[in-house]
Order: structure tokens, then C-alpha cells, then sequence
């Protein structure tokens, strides 16, 4: 592994915790977890009720799944 592919793996989400779950950032640059779960709209609206005006959400796979978008 070369640096540029381990300094890419500390952005991402590790773990089963997430896995087929949306999640929700209070920004682009940032990696503290605002809440986690099956649906992005009721995620944008709690991060919104916690004052973040545009949060960041990505939508994690679950072990083995392709997702194509």
C-alpha cells in the first residue's frame, strides 16, 4: 500500500457499524458523524435541527456490494 492510498483510507468509514447505512457529516471537510441511518431526508433534518445549514451525506455499502451511480 502506498501513501496515497492509505491517506485515502482514513476518510473512509471502516467497520460494519455503518455498512448499508446513510450517513451524515456536518460538512464536506469534516469527519464527525452527526447522526446514521436508512433514510438521508430524515438525516439532513436532524442535522439542520442541530444547525448545520448544508450537511455532507454519503450513503456507505455494505461489505461486498457494488454500488453504481
Amino acid at each position: 500500500m502506498n501513501r496515497k492510498t492509505s491517506k485515502r483510507q482514513g476518510a473512509l468509514i471502516a467497520g460494519a457499524k455503518y455498512a448499508g447505512r446513510y450517513v451524515v457529516f456536518g460538512s464536506a471537510k469534516s469527519n464527525k458523524v452527526i447522526a446514521s441511518g436508512a433514510s438521508p431526508a430524515k438525516l439532513i433534518k436532524k442535522a439542520r435541527d442541530k444547525g448545520i445549514a448544508v450537511p455532507a451525506i454519503v450513503f456507505v455499502p455494505k461489505k461486498n456490494v457494488i454500488c453504481a451511480y
